[in-house]
């Protein structure tokens, strides 16, 4: 027993006059407390519907290995494995083609300036000569 001031408590109960003896208010030992925790607790999981979720987790797992164990799962994962490698191929060819693209249209563009530049000269020069 330990007596003590818990002045968290004062208010809520009073000392109770009413018997042969008087009956001083108490709170629950860290014990009691955790008891009372506990069977709330149990209290609360034999209300879940326990063996419903476990037969339906059971048909889920059941389920996913019934598609996992097919011979279409395994040939949709050859088919997918092959695609990615023809993905990937395609992507670097698609590389080598922006990097022969890049090297054909550098010079392309600088001769297209050049080109424009001089007619713009020449129809400059034109438009200045009498006819």
């Amino acid at each position: 027993m330990d007596l003590n001031f818990y002045p968290a408590e004062v208010g809520k109960q009073q000392v109770a006059y009413g018997g042969e003896y008087p009956v001083f208010p108490s709170i629950p030992s860290t014990l009691d407390q955790l008891r009372t925790t506990v069977q709330e607790l149990l209290a609360k999981l034999k209300k879940l519907p326990l063996n419903q979720i476990a037969d339906e987790l059971l048909g889920t797992v059941k389920g996913a290995n019934r598609l996992i164990n097919t011979p279409e799962w395994a040939d949709t994962v050859r088919t997918l494995d092959a695609t990615l490698k023809e993905m990937q191929n395609t992507l670097k060819d698609l590389q080598k083609v922006s990097r022969s693209l890049d090297q054909h249209l550098t010079p392309l563009v600088t001769n297209t300036e050049q080109a424009l530049k001089s007619a713009r000269q020449r129809w400059s020069w034109s438009s200045r000569v009498p006819r």
